[in-house]
């Protein structure tokens, strides 16, 4: 598979090297550093050359998109597929108007899948996503209240996300299919939108898996629709490793910190904290705010203990404003203004065998936070 970047830190001889125009930077600056590296240099607007480039191919593009598990419901599918075909999928959680398109281009006529993370912050963006990689497939993860900011009521998100289905184009000829988890609100409503643009519907989660059970069920229910076995499926889960920043575990002073510090949202914090309870040992929660819920930012805030308490967290940790505006009742749970305060109150009371999860929306970087309590020094 030939290798197409935008960050002439990553080329190596024989990559291709497109100069993107951002809001901050201009690739075409990098040109000369690109070519000293051995690059080939296609100076294109992104965007439409992978439009041009997906009437190309011919094999399956499946785009999925949802509130929650979108990046882990496509590592885990990329694990169970490259087992058998030669595939393509999202890096990391690239999943805007350049990782989406930067994603396709890196297929080619020795692909077999592309899987295509797409993300939605704001009406219209998924529409703009549906242009450039006119999926075959498309896999609903759920809808819940991420960005609620942008939006008058979760049935808006639910249209939001619907963008990605699109009426096929006349040089579409393939069968397309919408996995719809039935499980999440509005599914009636995503299932009617993707028969009128022409997709079969399968349904998905259809039982009461919740967390990763849930995402366990979705990869099953799709990779049998592409034909694989049980078995097979089962082994590519084993083999599936999560992107960074997404419950990935590393060990310290005999606890183990869980970072999940890629972003938050309600539903996002429900599954990570739904993982945490079905660790062993003393389950620590330290949460950041969730960011971009506009009207229901408060009510969203003061239901994190409910939840907590609900799957067995032994103590939440809160930092940034709208954690310290919860309200702790009995439950044990304590707010600190700074990072420096946190950390040293974790360093001193986490025990071997703790389980502690990190997690909070981007802005707060709450990574820092990981790196400090994973220092063995």
């Amino acid at each position: 598979m030939r290798s197409i970047s935008i960050d002439t830190r990553t080329l190596k001889q024989g990559d291709i090297f497109i100069p993107v125009k951002g809001q901050k930077y201009d690739g075409r600056q990098f040109i000369n550093e690109a070519l000293k590296k051995g690059a080939t240099v296609l100076d294109v607007n992104l965007e439409n050359y992978a439009k041009k480039y997906r009437k190309m191919l011919k094999c399956p593009v499946i785009a999925i998109t949802g509130s929650a598990g979108k990046t882990t419901i496509k590592d885990m599918l990329t694990a169970i597929f490259k087992s058998k075909l030669e595939v393509v999928s999202t890096y990391e959680n690239q999943n805007n108007e350049i990782g989406a398109p930067l994603t396709l281009v890196q297929a080619d006529d020795r692909t077999e899948m592309v899987l295509i993370e797409c993300g939605m912050r704001k009406k219209g963006d998924l529409k703009r996503l549906a242009r450039t990689i006119c999926p075959t497939h498309v896999i609903f993860t759920n809808i819940g209240l991420s960005h609620r900011q942008y939006f008058n009521s979760q049935k808006e998100i639910a249209l939001g996300k619907a963008e990605l289905l699109q009426k096929p184009l006349k040089w579409q000829q393939q069968k397309r299919t919408a996995f719809v988890n039935f499980g999440s609100p509005f599914h009636d409503l995503l299932a009617k939108k993707a028969r009128s643009a022409q997709y079969d519907v399968v349904a998905l989660a259809e039982n009461d898996a919740v967390g990763m059970a849930q995402n366990i069920s979705i990869c099953f229910t799709v990779a049998r629709y592409f034909g694989f076995s049980n078995i097979e499926i089962q082994a590519g889960l084993e083999a599936f490793e999560t992107s960074s920043n997404r419950l990935k575990k590393r060990e310290a002073h005999g606890a183990v910190i869980i970072d999940d510090t890629y972003n938050s949202n309600p539903d996002g914090l429900k599954f990570a904290l739904h993982a945490l309870s079905k660790q062993d040992g003393r389950k620590i929660a330290i949460i950041g705010d969730m960011r971009e819920l506009g009207p229901i930012e408060e009510q969203e805030h003061q239901r994190i203990l409910a939840v907590c308490e609900e799957f067995g967290i032994d103590m939440c940790i809160g930092y940034g404003d709208a954690m310290k505006a919860i309200e702790p009742k009995e439950y044990q749970y304590y707010h600190f203004e700074s990072k420096d305060s946190l950390i040293k109150f974790v360093e001193c009371e986490r025990k071997p065998g703790d389980k502690i999860l990190i997690k909070g929306s981007r802005d707060l970087q709450m990574e820092t936070i990981v790196e400090a309590l994973a220092c063995n020094h």
